[in-house]
């Protein structure tokens, strides 16, 4: 989570794609993240940088539902 005041200054992004990078030097091909339904900026912000929601089911305990994103990954 990225606070208030450091949005919208590229902390987020940089942080992202340090974490894809790591998992593709791990051998993944496919990165999979989860995040909560109501969390639209979160869900926007993955979006845009290539994430894609696949599925959407209820939470397991809370009730809310929960989305899986996947994206593809390569070594640059």
């Amino acid at each position: 989570m990225i606070t208030d005041r450091l949005q919208g200054r590229g902390a987020g992004t940089a942080l992202l794609a340090d974490l894809e990078r790591e998992i593709a030097t791990r051998g993944f091909t496919v990165g999979r993240l989860r995040c909560l339904e109501p969390n639209v900026k979160s869900r926007r912000f993955y979006a845009s940088r290539g994430w894609m929601e696949v599925r959407i089911y209820p939470h397991e305990t809370i009730l809310l539902n929960t989305v899986d994103m996947t994206k593809q990954l390569t070594l640059e």
